[in-house]
């Protein structure tokens, strides 16, 4: 299993290092933690069906102040059963390690020290926070879009400054996708079904499975649904609204399958920049070398 070795070789320990040495320069205007969090599997039973993004989570972070690298420590999210692995983000001036799946978030504390599970985002139905949230600076919101296997629906939930629920969206779905990321724009919510999704509990390719974009208001209501070619989005790096009003900008990371989730380094991606026309006939475009993605309805 080449995912537990080498640069992708768990850590065993907590380290904790100040005054760190620089090479070059830090700018000192550049104040306060950066941090990352990802899955850090010990005690692994059979190498051979070991899934690579399984793991507690560990987090990462270097403390920046006055040009200086103050510290840097790693800490294991202590959390019962499985930790939260996959994002790490400061919300109502709380921090908090992020899954999916129905996962529910840590928090911790500014030494990355776990304080224990929380109900970050969380509904009636069950949800919380989904693991790429995205904070709004304009409105101090975080938005998320949460997943749970066997569930009809996925859940879109806005939660206000001070760390409350003040707006769910419940979206009907055909069965689970692996809905790991999404994007947000001044005004709509864009997410994907791809043929990535659930057989069960199983997160596997499903070639008879359509690929669709949906596009909602930030606001909730009805999701317009644009069918496109089958292909996979993983992450966005951002969505915008023209200046016109007219169509939707995302910047998103695709690949092509079929493929095996667990074999990511077979996964060959692709930076495409997509646009949504809202009036006149609607299409996806991308700016890549692949052939664009025509709506076939919506």
């Amino acid at each position: 299993m080449k995912y537990l070795d080498g640069p992708f070789a768990p850590l065993s320990e907590e380290v904790t290092a100040y005054d760190l040495p620089v090479t070059g320069r830090i700018p000192a205007e550049l104040n306060g933690r950066y941090l990352r969090n990802g899955p850090n599997p010990l005690g692994v039973e059979d190498p051979v069906v070991h899934i690579w993004g399984m793991g507690q989570g560990m987090v990462h972070g270097v403390r920046l102040r006055d040009g200086r690298a103050e510290w840097y420590r790693n800490r294991f999210v202590r959390t019962p059963g499985f930790a939260p692995m996959v994002h790490v983000i400061e919300h109502a001036r709380r921090t908090f390690a992020l899954a999916e799946g129905g996962l529910p978030p840590a928090e911790l504390d500014e030494e990355l020290n776990t304080v224990g599970v929380c109900e970050l985002g969380g509904t009636a139905e069950g949800f919380t926070a989904g693991a790429h949230s995205k904070h709004d600076p304009l409105t101090g919101e975080l938005h998320s879009l949460s997943y749970m296997p066997g569930r009809d629906f996925v859940q879109y939930i806005v939660t206000d400054p001070g760390g409350s629920v003040v707006q769910t969206t419940a979206i009907p779905v055909t069965r689970t996708p692996f809905m790991h990321d999404f994007a947000l724009s001044g005004e709509h919510v864009v997410l994907w079904d791809t043929p990535l999704g659930f057989d069960g509990f199983e997160c596997r390719w499903l070639p008879g499975h359509p690929t669709c974009v949906g596009v909602m208001p930030r606001a909730g209501g009805d999701v317009r649904w644009l069918d496109i070619d089958p292909i996979h989005v993983s992450h966005t790096l951002n969505a915008y609204d023209d200046g016109d009003g007219d169509a939707i900008v995302v910047d998103l990371v695709t690949a092509e399958g079929p493929f095996d989730p667990a074999d990511p380094g077979a996964i060959r991606p692709t930076l495409d920049r997509w646009t949504a026309g809202r009036s006149h006939r609607t299409r996806f475009t991308s700016s890549a070398s692949t052939t664009g993605r025509r709506i076939s309805r919506g």
